[in-house]
């Protein structure tokens, strides 16, 4: 039975992905709760794995059910015998070990556990952290800066970047406020493995540097009172690496405690704890971590914000109707959401910033005839985020942005624009890795399999 399970959840993983099952695989699911994991399973699981699995089953059933006993004598030396054969054949050719699910499954979840011991030495959770001789330059208004963090949302199916269909109507209303850089994309397609670098200076090539600190220590050391207000939650089997690095915030609002595929938790939960927070007469850096367009997007919005019906335009047959609707009233929703967001902040008499943008995209029956987010098949709608910043009018006079909205850029340099957004500078600061920065440099955008984004994508 155990070798069932494993050919059914490999060949079923190769069918998807064409790729075989790697570690890094391993480490996403260790950090994925169990409503993601379903969700996962319900998003993926095609006609293929139900016909594998009813292959694989059969030969079990009708065993179970011949009435002709049947007995095959294997003296217990020569069992024995063949046994040790075996087991030295597999440890002679590793390689068929480093295939094997379980040999994976076991060898990885060691790898992560002392992967997760280096995250604890590294204190990724002290508010503090190790970010060397920050300076801070200093306004006598205050200060309201908020990173807006989404999800799975692919900048391909907003009409704020020239979607056929209205999925902006509320940013659209004040594009006019807002900077739209059309050229950004995440370095992973997968949560977990991009907000390690969003929030971090680790980037490719420097994979190791968590321990110099993260976007939250930052700001804790600028003197900013930090809020991580969250709809998604915090630990899968594991505390999370980003649940770590959110620990180290003044404040934790995590919100979202049901099994959100069953209990549709909305967005929306976000705006009363910002309220309150805003309320508050100090100099602060609040990050809000969406839900927004993930997996199971018909959950992802009320039924008020079921907008379209019709065929896609983006579709050549009734194939797949639902699920490019469910998504795309998500984007409106996620729409509506941002815009209150915003909305607040505006209505503070302080020198503030939204920036929002999305931890990485989606490819739902753009390139791929189907829904999903995966680096072994990756396609651009994958890697395409939204980057959207607001600024309020004492910003905006304040604060001089070289804005060129096709900058090609990676969000694995994030804390290098956000503290220059910010106002901040440290110890190995360079202009150079700001988008915002007149003195902003392109670099290769490396990728799954050190492949070079623009190299692949050319469109």
């Amino acid at each position: 039975m155990l070798i069932l399970i494993a050919v059914f959840i490999q060949a079923s993983y190769y069918n998807l992905f064409a790729d075989r099952l790697s570690a890094s695989t391993i480490f996403i699911l260790i950090e994925t709760n169990t409503t993601e994991t379903i969700e996962f399973l319900g998003a993926y699981l095609n006609f293929f794995s139900f016909i594998l699995l009813v292959c694989l089953l059969t030969p079990l059933i009708l065993i179970k059910f011949i009435n002709k006993p049947f007995n095959i004598y294997l003296p217990e030396k020569a069992l024995s015998i063949v046994l040790l054969l075996i087991l030295l054949f597999v440890y002679q050719y590793k390689s068929l070990a480093n295939h094997n699910l379980y040999n994976i499954a076991f060898n990885s979840y060691q790898d992560y556990l002392e992967e997760t011991e280096l995250y604890d030495e590294f204190g990724l959770d002290d508010p503090i952290g190790e970010i060397p001789e920050v300076i801070v330059k200093t306004r006598e208004e205050r200060k309201v800066f908020v990173m807006l963090i989404g999800e799975s949302t692919t900048r391909h199916r907003m009409s704020l970047y020239g979607y056929e269909r209205q999925t902006n109507p509320k940013l659209e209303k004040i594009k006019e406020e807002l900077l739209v850089y059309r050229n950004v994309i995440s370095p992973h397609t997968h949560t977990i493995p991009s907000l390690s670098k969003l929030m971090s200076f680790k980037h490719y090539e420097e994979e190791g540097r968590l321990d110099e600190g993260t976007i939250i220590q930052l700001m804790n050391k600028a003197g900013l009172e930090t809020h991580w207000i969250s709809n998604q939650k915090p630990i899968g089997l594991h505390e999370t690496l980003i649940t770590k690095m959110a620990n180290a915030s003044h404040n934790l609002h995590f919100l979202n405690v049901k099994n959100y595929n069953i209990e549709s938790i909305h967005d929306e939960v976000v705006l009363e704890p910002l309220k309150k927070v805003l309320q508050e007469n100090e100099d602060q850096f609040i990050v809000i971590h969406l839900l927004g367009t993930h997996a199971g997007y018909a959950n992802r919005y009320p039924p008020s914000f079921e907008f379209f019906t019709d065929i896609p335009p983006i579709l050549n047959d009734s194939a797949g109707v639902n699920v490019v609707n469910s998504y795309d009233n998500a984007i409106r929703y996620n729409d509506f959401i941002v815009s209150e967001i915003i909305s607040e902040v505006k209505e503070q008499d302080a020198y503030s910033y939204v920036l929002y943008f999305s931890d990485h995209g989606e490819d739902v029956y753009q390139v791929h005839d189907g829904a999903s987010h995966t680096e072994t098949k990756g396609t651009y709608p994958m890697y395409d985020v939204p980057f959207i910043l607001w600024q309020s009018d004492s910003f905006r006079e304040n604060f001089n942005i070289n804005f060129e909205p096709d900058r090609p850029y990676m969000l694995d340099d994030l804390i290098f624009s956000i503290s220059d957004l910010s106002g901040l500078k440290f110890k190995g600061f360079q202009f150079k890795r700001s988008i915002f920065n007149e003195n902003f440099k392109e670099r290769d955008r490396i990728i799954y399999n050190k492949k070079n984004y623009d190299s692949i994508f050319s469109r």
